[in-house]
């Protein structure tokens, strides 16, 4: 994948967060996947999620809603493969 970035998230609660992500796919015939990640102010991460997404657009938008540990600071798109894990529900939609 080229890059990706976010592009809104939202501290929801003490233990939630949500994040989107504009993602452009170098190559948008493959599934691939994304890991979101949030961290505190100390920069300790508090929270991981990793979005499935469907083939598609060269530039792909990924939202996810997931738990932290803790209040998180910042969210953040930590990466993207093509390699997606077997354990991903590959029937879960991307907005793409």
């Amino acid at each position: 994948l080229s890059n990706g970035e976010v592009t809104d998230a939202q501290v929801i609660d003490d233990h939630t967060v949500s994040a989107t992500a504009s993602i452009d796919r170098s190559e948008p015939e493959r599934e691939a996947y994304c890991i979101f990640r949030s961290r505190e102010y100390s920069g300790a991460e508090v929270g991981r999620a990793e979005v499935y997404l469907q083939p598609g657009e060269e530039t792909t938008n990924a939202s996810v809603e997931f738990s932290t540990t803790s209040r998180a600071y910042v969210s953040e798109l930590y990466g993207c493969a093509y390699e997606v894990p077997p354990y991903l529900d590959h029937e879960a939609a991307s907005d793409q």
